[in-house]
C-alpha cells in the first residue's frame, strides 16, 4: 500500500543521488541545473507528506549526501562553486563551507568525511556542528578517466577507485 507519493522532477530525468530521512524530514537533492532541493516533512502517522522548505544551496550531482546528527553533509557544483557544505536539516541554515578538494563523492566513517574530488583529490574532513577542517588532502595520479567512483572505508582502509585502478589506504591513524 503506497501511503503518499511525491513527484519529483530533474533535469535529464537524472536522479543519481539518494533522498536522506531524518524525523520525519526528507531530504531530496535536485542537480542539473534546478531551481532548489526540496525538504518535504512526513505527518506523525506517515499518511501525510508537506513541504518544510526548499535550498538552493546543496546541488549535489552524484556523490551522494550523508545525514548525521539532524546536518546534511555534500558537494555543491551550482551555487557554491564545487564547494562541500553542510546544513541544518530542520532549518535550512548552512552551517560551513570548505572548499579544496572539488565537488565529487562522500563517506563517513569513524568520525571523519572522506571526499572525493572529480579533480582527483581525496580529502579528510572532521566535520562540529559549525565548522568543516580539512585534516589532510592528497591527488590521485594513477587510474584512468573520470574520477566518479565513491570512497569506501572498511576495517582501517580507505578505497579509491580511479577508472581502471584501484588504491587502498591505511587510514588507521585517524581512528
Amino acid at each position: 500500500m503506497i501511503l503518499w507519493r511525491h513527484e519529483h522532477k530533474s533535469a535529464y530525468d537524472i536522479h543519481a543521488v539518494s533522498s536522506v530521512y531524518s524525523n520525519g524530514l526528507i531530504y531530496i537533492t535536485r542537480r542539473y541545473w534546478e531551481e532548489r532541493d526540496e525538504i518535504p516533512k512526513v505527518s506523525p502517522d506517515d499518511r501525510v507528506l508537506s513541504k518544510k522548505w526548499t535550498d538552493g544551496t546543496l546541488n549535489c550531482s552524484h556523490g551522494g549526501v550523508i545525514e548525521l546528527d539532524v546536518y546534511i553533509y555534500g558537494d555543491s557544483d551550482k551555487n557554491s562553486r564545487n564547494n562541500w557544505i553542510f546544513f541544518d536539516l530542520k532549518t535550512g541554515n548552512v552551517m560551513a563551507e570548505i572548499s579544496r578538494v572539488g565537488k565529487g563523492s562522500i563517506t563517513y566513517s569513524d568520525g571523519m568525511f572522506y571526499t572525493y574530488g572529480e579533480n582527483g583529490s581525496v580529502g579528510l574532513i572532521k566535520a562540529s556542528p559549525h565548522d568543516f577542517e580539512l585534516v589532510s588532502s592528497f591527488k590521485i595520479d594513477i587510474g584512468s578517466q573520470g574520477h566518479w567512483a565513491c570512497p569506501t572505508v572498511a576495517h582501517g582502509r580507505l578505497y579509491i577507485r580511479h577508472g581502471n585502478a584501484i588504491m587502498a589506504y591505511d587510514v588507521t591513524a585517524h581512528r
